[in-house]
């Protein structure tokens, strides 16, 4: 496959799955973490006709101006809330549960901005839910992705093989262009290169003088132009900002877990973590159309095409048996 028609292939993934008008329009209100397979659930969208919940709803999105109704001694539906969201009733800590005879209706408090905090879990999937936006670069490397931000310790490079790279040499530099690391001799095949070198490097730079450490990473072919990204390394004091984050939301098992963890990435830049978050939430739902869309769009916006391309798949199979 060539370069062009490696583009035209994320095209077509980002281009597949047209966000939703009100996805685009209205506020994530929160997002669906348990629902119980006895009793009955109707969810009534602000613009839509209601619909009966089913299992495979689990990790899909509610918005504000959305109402929840349950029935059944058995009925339990529970919603994860983003911050400012409020309900009349069903409260269970920072939930909200639908359960026999309860009805919910989702709503802000105050007027607000339309978008919920950057580290909001529903706000956050709404955003990567909205495919197309976001495209794969021409340069193959996708880890680290043009603009993120890394962990040094935890450094790894890696780049779409279609097309063949060839042989090449890995060139770290830093804000200033100055030479860091380098590894010569890399096969292009091989998709993935841990250089303990690479790390080691990053380590010593993000320890220096300056809140911001600016890199860039070269590939340097000898018959073909060099390519690379952009990208920004975290300070030790955001290492600890980052620590401190992300133990603040250890008490959250299962789906709620990986959607907090891929929120918490998100407001520190770190695409790639958010993008494997999201594949994690999956195996907890692995039917919710609205987390397929979203880690299609993680995927896509780093440049991992092939992931993307899987997802867009899987995801054209569940729309296409849901009845809703």
């Amino acid at each position: 496959m060539n370069l062009a028609r490696a583009m035209l292939v994320s095209t077509l993934v980002v281009a597949a799955v047209p966000p939703s008008a009100r996805a685009a329009e209205e506020r994530a209100a929160g997002v669906i973490i348990a629902i119980s397979p006895t009793g009955r659930a109707k969810l009534t969208p602000a613009d839509r006709d209601a619909a009966d919940l089913k299992p495979e709803d689990l990790g899909r999105l509610v918005y504000v101006g959305d109402t929840l109704n349950c029935s059944g001694a058995n009925a339990l539906v529970r919603v994860h809330l983003d911050k400012g969201i409020t309900v009349p009733r069903g409260r269970c800590g920072a939930d909200a549960c639908c359960t026999d005879g309860v009805t919910l209706t989702f709503s802000a408090a105050g007027s607000g901005p339309a978008e919920a905090d950057p580290g909001d879990v529903a706000g956050v999937l709404a955003r990567y839910k909205r495919a197309g936006r976001e495209k794969g670069a021409e340069c193959p490397i996708y880890s680290p992705a043009d603009g993120e931000a890394v962990l040094a310790g935890s450094f790894v490079i890696r780049w779409r093989t279609r097309p063949p790279l060839g042989m090449f040499t890995a060139v770290l530099r830093d804000g200033s262009g100055s030479e860091l690391a380098r590894v010569a001799g890399v096969d292009g095949a091989s998709g993935v290169l841990e250089a303990p070198a690479m790390r080691q490097a990053l380590e010593r730079y993000s320890g220096s003088a300056g809140e911001e450490h600016p890199a860039r990473l070269v590939f340097r072919f000898e018959l073909a132009p060099e390519t690379g990204v952009a990208f920004r390394v975290l300070s030790k004091q955001q290492e600890m900002a980052l620590s401190r984050a992300l133990e603040a939301r250890n008490s959250a098992t299962g789906l709620l877990r990986c959607l907090e963890r891929a929120s918490t990435y998100n407001a520190f830049g770190m695409y790639g973590p958010v993008a494997a978050e999201y594949d994690a939430a999956l195996k907890e739902a692995p039917k919710s159309a609205d987390l397929l869309s979203a880690s299609m769009s993680a995927h896509a916006r780093i440049g991992d095409l092939r992931r993307a391309r899987e997802l867009w798949e899987e995801l054209q199979q569940v729309e296409g048996s849901s009845t809703r």
